[in-house]
């Protein structure tokens, strides 16, 4: 062999030694300021990986990759970059249709003048389900509970994986709503609309994971009563319509209301809510309040003033949300209270 040969051999090997540690995608860059290959063995479930896995080196600006190869001499991955010293880059694993991040070397800093480091990788991809969806909101046998309400729970997954979140009617086995892309450690809620007034409810929530899933325990809770909101109902009952009165008894059938000294009024007043009070009016003038009934839903006053002609009567109700009725009787009095024994 001649020493033309020779020389040309000796400048070839050179360039083909540093073909194989740079990846082809790379050997364009070789002018660039500075080449580093991150070269290691990748392992999956503690065993070496087998050909073809991609591995991705993530940096703010860029990603190189590599696939594996068939492991030699300690190596089946070779990652080559260029210009990203002094920054640090991110491992990903992209196996099985979804991303692993290795469970020791996740990140790598490359420094000055460093042109190669090699780095293990492992990745785990042993599967648990996530955790049984805890910590219900209403809590398990609330009550009192609005017919639109906001169910809640925390779900976990050991693994840290993403979740779907599905919420369940318990009765009829329906879904109620779901949630997509949940992280570990989420509390996540889903209203249930337009639930029945004072109805027992159940429920329940299956966390999935795409491979596998955990059901929760059964909670119940009871809606609360219906709030009609209605006003009291009120009745004039005393005097009547159409009756002559004399010192507080009706002896007969008169064309108007026609009293003849004090007379008691009385209302029946009724609310499901309850009837906070009664107030008594005469000509728009308060007269009397009451709080309490005098018997079963009847409230009375004793009207015993000096008084004649027409005036006119009126009673207004409240319940205890606020709500009023009001009932109003003109009538014909003629009363002098010291013609006759003042009632107390």
């Amino acid at each position: 062999m001649d020493k033309r040969n020779i020389h040309v051999i000796l400048f070839i090997m050179p360039l083909i030694l540093l073909s194989i540690t740079i990846p082809t995608t790379l050997q364009s860059t070789a002018h660039d300021k500075l080449l580093c290959a991150i070269k290691g063995t990748l392992y999956i479930n503690d065993e070496i990986a087998p050909e073809g896995i991609r591995i991705d080196l993530v940096f703010s600006d860029d990603t190189f990759n590599s696939t594996t190869f068939e492991w030699e001499d300690g190596f089946n991955y070779n990652i080559g970059i260029a210009n990203h010293e002094g920054q640090t880059g991110l491992f990903y694993v992209f196996y099985l249709g979804q991303y692993f991040i290795p469970v020791n070397n996740q990140s790598i800093f490359i420094e000055s003048g460093v042109v190669f480091y090699h780095m293990d990788l492992h990745i785990d991809t042993t599967n648990n389900p996530p955790d049984k969806p805890r910590d219900p909101d209403p809590a398990n046998n609330s009550e009192n509970i609005n017919v639109n309400p906001t169910l809640s729970v925390l779900v976990t997954d050991p693994d840290n994986d993403v979740m779907t979140v599905y919420f369940y009617d318990n009765t009829t086995h329906t879904e109620i709503d779901h949630v997509v892309n949940v992280p570990n450690g989420t509390r996540i809620n889903v209203t249930w609309e337009n639930l029945d007034y004072n109805t027992s409810y159940e429920w329940y929530v299956v966390a999935n994971e795409s491979l596998l899933e955990n059901t929760s325990d059964v909670w119940t809770f009871t809606t609360e009563k219906e709030d009609s909101n209605e006003p009291p109902t009120i009745e004039l009952i005393k005097p009547e319509s159409k009756r002559f009165y004399f010192r507080n008894r009706s002896l007969f059938r008169f064309p108007v209301i026609l009293i003849i000294g004090y007379i008691d009024i009385k209302v029946n007043v009724s609310d499901s809510k309850g009837i906070e009070k009664v107030e008594f009016y005469i000509d728009g003038n308060l007269k009397n309040t009451r709080t309490e009934s005098n018997e079963a839903e009847v409230y009375s006053w004793m009207w015993n003033e000096r008084r004649v002609f027409r005036h006119t009567i009126s009673v207004i109700a409240y319940d205890t949300d606020g709500n009023t009725a009001t009932t109003t009787k003109s009538v014909f009095i003629f009363n002098f209270p010291l013609l006759h024994p003042l009632r107390p």
